[in-house]
């Protein structure tokens, strides 16, 4: 069994019939364009122009078609859930506004063979015949299913064949110290005309106060309000900090002058979630030390490791991660 089709409810025979039926009527078939791009990139913007200037000749050489709505994507595809206009297009579908969804191919359709699969059968359900103008496949033929399944299983294959290039192809940037990611700026520094990480000096003396007060004892719940109290603006530019961002801060050896790449990566296809790499269980990390001019010292930063490691509720030991018997209480 194709494992694109494992747990994919079939549509009823009888509900394929009827919808055939109710676009049969030789009236004028309402179309609808759908269209993506990986990018907002010039180039994948003049992909993006082409495609839909392709479909909408293709329809204007069609008497009984009529151009509906044109639904365009910016997204890799790798899942539908991101796909804004993907979905909106279902839900036009889903309510009767369409009669037909034209895309270039079933790899602009999406690349993950049991969404697309789920897709085809919700519009087919919903009396909507979808063609993939490169493959000349329409679901109005008996083996449309696995003729889609099929190119959109070649597709997902390529697209995963395509990111393991460029996970190497950044690998080995990182390996010899050409890696744009060395130079990317955080809180506290910025970019100067040649594109090397400088000092912001403002937000370096934010950087230093929050690990003073922290070694000073005060939770990042507190130094959040400090900041706040004296209207210190966060690096996203607003007057609330997140503690999230605070522990980040104190978490960066960036501020001592070392960079490390792949902290947390990305893992899984074609549903990729970030994990914390700081083990180097999924992939190995690299660093340069005194890369850039540090904004505290390294002992500062070693010592404030070891106060979070204090502060804790968990430990971790030869049996592994577990919660510490007592809670440690911050007294500000």
């Amino acid at each position: 069994m194709n494992t694109a089709l494992k747990g994919v409810t079939k549509i009823p025979e009888s509900i394929v019939r009827k919808a055939g039926k109710r676009i049969a009527r030789g009236r004028i078939r309402r179309v609808g364009i759908y269209a993506r791009v990986s990018t907002n990139s010039k180039a994948q913007l003049h992909s993006l122009a082409a495609q839909v200037s392709e479909l909408t000749r293709f329809i204007q050489r069609r008497p009984d078609w009529t151009l509906a709505d044109t639904y365009l994507d910016f997204d890799s595809a790798s899942g539908v859930k991101a796909r804004g206009e993907f979905n909106r297009m279902i839900d036009d579908a889903k309510n009767g506004m369409l009669d037909v969804i034209i895309t270039k191919s079933v790899q602009r359709f999406g690349r993950n063979s049991e969404e697309n699969l789920v897709a085809m059968r919700t519009l087919v359900a919903s009396g909507v015949v979808i063609y993939f103008q490169v493959e000349g496949i329409s679901s109005e033929t008996p083996d449309a299913e696995l003729q889609a399944t099929l190119y959109s299983a070649l597709a997902q294959a390529d697209n995963a064949s395509r990111r393991e290039d460029r996970q190497w192809g950044s690998v080995r940037k990182a390996q010899d110290g050409t890696s744009g990611l060395y130079n990317r700026p955080c809180y506290g520094y910025t970019k100067n005309t040649d594109g090397v990480l400088i000092i912001e000096e403002e937000q370096a003396k934010v950087v230093r106060e929050i690990y003073r007060l922290y070694l000073e004892g005060k939770s990042i719940s507190g130094i959040k309000k400090i900041l706040e109290e004296r209207h210190i603006l966060s690096p996203a530019g607003k007057a609330k900090w997140a503690v999230r961002t605070i522990d980040l801060i104190l978490s960066n050896e960036k501020y001592y002058g070392t960079i490390v790449l792949f902290k947390t990566v990305m893992v899984g296809y074609p549903h990729s979630v970030k994990v914390d790499n700081s083990s180097g269980a999924y992939r190995e990390k690299y660093c340069i030390t005194n890369g850039i001019a540090a904004i505290i010292d390294e002992e500062t930063y070693n010592s404030v490791q070891a106060e979070k490691q204090r502060r804790s509720s968990y430990e971790t030991d030869e049996s592994g991660k577990r919660r510490k018997s007592t809670r440690y209480q911050s007294p500000r």
